[in-house]
């Protein structure tokens, strides 16, 4: 087995691995591929579910994060589940969920106004995990891009946008069906930015290792643009997020084979490595985001094949720093 398909298997069982939590727990813990997101009128950080501890499993809470302290939200909410799909809409001022597998995959969307969670739509995409979703400022829409089938074992290609009310696909050819990519919405253009993730396979004998993709696309709310090529390694199960106050899309970490602890970013033209000691490397999609009041990118947790992280790290332009 290669090095990037070993990295693979131990990141997808990583829901397996860790330290028991304490049950009574004020904070989170360390797990794998939670949503997570900034709301920017309630200045909170949004985190649901993802895949906990060998004796956790898979997990349907929900917790807020105001800068300083974890609060548990007690409110009845989406059926627990990892890899899901989620996005903050300002417009209507709600954390949108669509997806993720939990006993069965889904293909449900949910939405969080700060006070309770609502089924707002149980048709749409097709049932998925690790779908990317974001929202799209100028268009006023959530765009979600590709994720997993679970029946059929294989990525997903297609293009979806939400209007609150319901997804309509858009007829579009893009990237290439991919899962474990990650999307992000650069606002100051208008564009949102996709980069790498995990293709189909070419053959029966070939490994979805070998298929770990490095490429960046753009989408205009119209059609998909393939940008570059080059830039960071190719990679799956990285973390990434736009900083609205500098104008950049930031990358962090994930796997393609080791896992790596490098930190990218990207100006709408090139990508440029940033020298800058900072978190440990670290895959299980590491979730990131940008907070707009302390106008800093805020990465959480992240798996790093001995254990899930729960640890909190500030990216503010030039330098990391671990929120103690």
């Amino acid at each position: 087995m290669s090095t990037i398909v070993t990295a693979a298997v131990l990141i997808g069982l990583a829901v397996f691995q860790g330290i028991a939590q304490p049950a009574n727990r004020s904070e989170p813990g360390g797990r794998n591929k939670p949503g997570f997101v900034y709301d920017s009128a309630r200045k909170k950080f949004v985190l649901f579910g993802g895949y906990g501890t060998r004796e956790q499993g898979i997990l349907g809470d929900t917790w807020e994060w105001d800068g300083a302290n974890w609060g548990l939200i007690t409110a009845d909410g989406p059926p627990k589940r990892g890899g899901a799909g989620m996005t903050y809409d300002p417009k209507r001022k709600k954390t949108i969920l669509f997806g993720g597998h939990g006993d069965t995959a889904f293909g449900d969307t949910w939405e969080w106004d700060g006070t309770r969670w609502t089924l707002a739509a149980s048709s749409g995409p097709s049932a998925r995990t690790v779908p990317q979703i974001v929202y799209d400022a100028r268009r006023k829409k959530v765009l979600l891009f590709g994720g997993f089938d679970n029946t059929t074992r294989q990525p997903l290609g297609d293009t979806w946008e939400w209007d609150g009310s319901r997804w309509t696909r858009m007829n579009t050819s893009g990237p290439p069906a991919r899962f474990h990519h990650v999307m992000v919405y650069d606002s100051r253009r208008g564009r949102a930015v996709l980069f790498g993730g995990m293709a189909r396979r070419d053959s029966p004998t070939q490994t979805y290792g070998d298929r770990v993709l490095g490429d960046t696309w753009e989408w205009d709310g119209k059609q998909w643009h393939k940008l570059a090529e080059t830039g960071p390694p190719k990679r799956d199960h990285h973390a990434m997020s736009y900083d609205a106050k500098r104008g950049r899309v930031v990358l962090f970490g994930g796997s393609n084979g080791p896992f790596l602890g490098d930190t990218w970013e990207w100006d709408g033209k090139r990508w440029t490595a940033i020298e800058s000691p900072g978190p440990s490397s670290r895959g299980g999609v590491p979730s990131m985001a940008f907070d707009s009041g302390r106008g800093v990118v805020v990465m959480f947790g992240g798996w790093d094949g001995t254990g899930m992280r729960s640890d909190i790290w500030k990216w503010n332009g030039t330098v990391w720093k671990e929120h103690k």
